[in-house]
């Protein structure tokens, strides 16, 4: 049976997909796909691999794909995952140069029944 992890790494979105049971705040080990070569972001910088991290997380995932981090256009990311809600999470522009630059940024998620997510997305 293929697992949502592999999935996600086929259609080359690198993310840290949440862990089952356990305490919603542990951080699971980044996970990269050896066969995607690294997104070259310029200036000597590269994405070899996108993680992502969802506060007071419950099922939801999010997946960045390191072309979007290169690419630098906002964009809006449903993070449903296996929750029984959904929330968007969105990255700007300014987002994605600071991706670039430094690697990491804090975004909340929007409002949905009756809470939010900040979701850290970092890129390595």
């Amino acid at each position: 049976m293929t697992t949502r992890r592999e999935v996600l790494f086929a259609l080359g979105a690198l993310a840290l997909l949440p862990a089952c049971g356990g305490d919603d705040d542990d951080m699971p080990t980044p996970g990269t796909d050896a066969g995607t070569p690294p997104v070259d972001l310029g200036g000597g910088g590269s994405c070899a691999a996108v993680t992502s991290r969802i506060d007071a997380n419950h099922g939801h995932v999010l997946a960045v794909p390191a072309a979007d981090i290169a690419a630098g256009t906002a964009q809006t990311y449903g993070i449903m995952g296996s929750s029984g809600h959904t929330h968007s999470v969105t990255l700007s522009a300014t987002d994605f140069a600071s991706l670039q630059s430094d690697g990491m940024v804090v975004v909340n998620s929007t409002t949905n029944s009756g809470h939010v997510h900040a979701v850290t997305v970092t890129c390595a």
